[in-house]
């Protein structure tokens, strides 16, 4: 069992890896997506820099895809369980957020974790999309906002009723303890991603309407 939880690491990290946006506009603009736009490594930045929402659209849904790849890594290749799920696509998500290939850029792990956790635990979706679509609403409709509050009130959500979470995921931790740590670990990873935009957000110098949303 011990093994496959390396191998779940390893195979997730090696999937999350892949700098999808960066190989894109590389290739596709001769463009270094860090020094274009916000710098994020991600769908929305790409197709900010590109102009081309087939771009933009393509690199969402190979890293939705990342997500996908990883879990099905864990369960049908490695035979493992929810733990083996988790640590699989934490790893992408990780991978995704710092890739090892552009020296720890990368994305916000937005995509790649939706692609992950919509196979085992959907309910966590849906809570983060609606919980985005509230307070993009409520706060000046600006994206930054959204994926902040979103990221920051679903694990919360997610942990005060991790009993109900948990008995509505396809595949069932095996203590309440591995289902908060994974919460944690997913969300925390994510979250850091955001801190320059939250700190752009509250600088007294910039407006929210003015930071750049990707």
């Amino acid at each position: 069992m011990e093994m496959n939880y390396i191998y779940s690491a390893i195979s997730g990290y090696l999937i999350g890896s892949i700098p999808t946006a960066y190989i894109i506009l590389k290739k596709s603009k001769s463009l270094d997506i860090r020094k274009n736009g916000s710098g994020n490594v991600g769908a929305l930045n790409a197709y900010e820099v590109s102009h081309s929402k087939m771009i933009g659209v393509f690199v969402l849904i190979i890293d939705l895809l990342k997500g996908i790849v990883s879990y099905l890594a864990a369960v049908e290749l490695f035979s493992g369980g929810f733990n083996c799920a988790a640590i699989s696509v934490f790893f992408a998500v990780l991978a995704h957020c710092y890739s090892p290939w552009l020296k720890f850029y990368g994305g916000r792990g937005l995509a790649t974790a939706a692609g992950g956790l919509m196979l085992f635990i959907p309910l966590s979706v849906a809570t983060w999309m609606i919980t985005w679509f509230i307070s993009f609403n409520l706060f000046k409709k600006n994206i930054h906002i959204g994926n902040i509050a979103a990221t920051i009130i679903t694990p919360f959500i997610m942990i005060i009723f991790n009993n109900f979470y948990s008995e509505l995921s396809f595949l069932k931790p095996g203590s309440q303890i591995s289902f908060i740590i994974f919460v944690l670990l997913i969300f925390l990873t994510i979250l850091s991603k955001h801190i320059k935009p939250m700190i752009d957000l509250l600088s007294p110098n910039k407006k929210a309407e003015e930071v750049h949303n990707v």
